[in-house]
């Protein structure tokens, strides 16, 4: 019998193994896909979002620039077109654009308009600042603030134009530090006899310096000519330094080194430090002692009350600064609005800020013996004629520190001197006040005098006991060389 082959058992199955296999490779591809597609998403948005967060920050950028620009720039140089600047932002830098809004009120109400200048200055502004990043995104940010102009053109605690000698007993202390310069512009410095301190630096840039009596200088001592120190009690914390000559050290000590063109080093005793002799370190710093005039309208800009006086008597312009014989110089009547005496400027709704008493021509303005006048608010006395505060009068700031200003300014064609000279002296004492004394005559300070301030004038003369703890008094009608800011937001808007 024939036997018959045996049967295959799943005919027809042979390419069910390469089927699967594609369809499962085909779900792996679909799956892969998939979780690309989700990275490059995922890629993609974070992509937009660090575009997004690149451009706030640039606009945020934008207004830091704008803070710190209007900070340090003068009145007369203020931007009012957009400004555009770049950030570092790896790997590519994005960009912002500044745009400011001025306006004359502090309330930002109406657009400011004239040329910026010492007189003419916005009241507030709005910085708008669009951050713009690689890819295009746009990001806007905005802030609002109220403008303060800073007033400048003098930095020390002392400034002359003539040599300045120190005797008796003098004490200088410092505003932040030991910050009380003492500047003097021609001629020399010296300090022959008494006991003194001063808490800052002394800068002769055309003339001699010489330290001769018990002083203690917390800062520096740098003249053009000869430096010389010979009392064993004298100290100077800082340098000393000459630009075109010697330093001559006799006696003494430097805590820092000395500095000198010709001649021999001084005594290394003298200078634990060291000394260099080098002729290239240039003149000292110079503050040019300025020729200040008073302009009513500026004074009315910064919210005082000026008071014109110089149509009438020397005693009636007197008496309006101590109300009329009260002592006590009062804001209430400082204006009126109907009539009725008010503390309120009528033209701004707002207090004032303290009034100007303009003296007649020749008046020389002296209180008398034993006045007692009591500030409200600032005060400014500007007498040509000059001031001689007399004996033992009384200066009292109420209700907070006072502004106490007394000038004899300049006339703007030459100086009248003696007539302008400026006379504190003879137990005079001031409290709750800042002090500026400003001609460009002679200014003499003695006799048990102490205040808070600073003291500019043509020749500055100090005698017996006096201590003049350094404040700066910013005096209005000088160059506005930048603007504190009062922030009043800080936000994102719609772009």
């Amino acid at each position: 019998m024939r036997m018959q082959p045996p049967t295959r058992q799943g005919h027809g199955e042979e390419g069910v193994a390469l089927i699967t296999a594609m369809l499962v490779t085909f779900i792996v591809f679909l799956l892969s896909a998939v979780v690309v597609e989700q990275a490059i998403h995922n890629i993609n948005g974070a992509a937009t979002d660090r575009n997004r967060l690149s451009a706030v920050s640039a606009a945020e950028a934008g207004l830091n620039w704008a803070f710190n620009k209007i900070e340090a720039t003068e009145s007369t140089t203020l931007w009012a077109t957009a400004q555009t600047g770049t950030v570092g932002s790896g790997p590519s830098s994005v960009s912002y654009t500044v745009t400011p809004t001025y306006y004359t009120d502090a309330a930002g109400t109406t657009a400011f308009s004239g040329t910026p200048g010492p007189s003419n200055y916005p009241l507030s502004v709005k910085i708008t600042s669009v951050g713009t990043a690689v890819n295009g995104s746009l990001r806007r940010m905005e802030s609002f603030m109220v403008l303060d102009p800073v007033a400048g053109g003098v930095n020390g605690a002392i400034i002359t134009d003539s040599s300045l000698t120190l005797t008796n007993s003098f004490t200088l202390n410092g505003n932040s530090g030991n910050d009380a310069d003492i500047i003097v512009n021609n001629g020399n410095f010296s300090a022959p006899s008494g006991l003194e301190t001063i808490r800052g630096s002394i800068y002769v840039p055309a003339g001699t310096a010489t330290v001769g009596t018990n002083v203690h200088i917390y800062g520096t001592v740098w003249s053009r000519d000869l430096f010389t120190m010979n009392h064993p009690q004298a100290v100077i914390d800082g340098d000393a330094k000459s630009s075109n000559s010697g330093t001559t050290l006799t006696n003494g000590l430097v805590q820092g080194r000395a500095y000198y063109c010709t001649g021999s080093a001084p005594a290394a005793a003298r200078v634990p430090a060291g000394s260099v002799q080098t002729c290239s370190r240039g003149l000292p710093p110079s503050q040019a002692c300025p020729l200040i005039q008073v302009n009513a309208t500026t004074w009315a800009l910064q919210g005082y009350y000026v008071k014109d006086l110089s149509a009438g008597t020397c005693a009636a312009a007197i008496n309006w600064v101590k109300n009329t014989g009260s002592g006590t110089y009062d804001q209430g009547t400082l204006g009126t609005t109907g009539g009725v005496p008010s503390t309120f400027n009528p033209s701004t709704g707002a207090l004032y800020t303290g009034a100007v008493a303009l003296m007649p021509s020749t008046c020389q303005f002296n209180p008398g013996n034993g006045a007692n006048i009591t500030l409200k608010t600032n005060l400014a006395i500007v007498a040509p004629g000059g001031v001689d505060l007399g004996n033992n009068s009384s200066w009292t700031g109420s209700g907070g520190t006072r502004k106490l200003f007394f000038m004899s300014p300049y006339n703007g064609t030459a100086k009248n001197c003696p007539a302008q000279n400026l006379t504190v002296q003879n137990l005079n004492s001031f409290t709750g006040t800042e002090v500026s004394l400003y001609t460009p005559c002679t200014i003499n300070i003695a006799n048990n005098s102490g205040f808070n301030g600073q003291v500019i004038g043509g020749t500055v003369v100090q005698s017996n006991q006096t201590t003049l703890s350094y404040k700066p008094v910013l005096i209005p009608g000088m160059s506005i060389v930048g603007f504190q800011q009062d922030i009043a937001y800080i936000r994102e808007v719609p772009i």
